[in-house]
């Protein structure tokens, strides 16, 4: 999260595959259901 928040730009979207949602979770992204699967976060 320290490297996105140094370097993603402001408004940027990011998406991962997320095994384990529970640990992204704390970190701000939400679940992309049902438009797609994996979690996103706008930054």
């Amino acid at each position: 999260m320290a490297y996105l928040d140094k370097e993603a730009p402001s408004g940027c979207y990011i998406t991962l595959m997320a095994d384990v949602p529970a640990l992204y979770e704390k970190f701000g992204f939400a679940l992309a259901r049902p438009e797609s699967e994996g979690m996103y976060i706008i930054k």
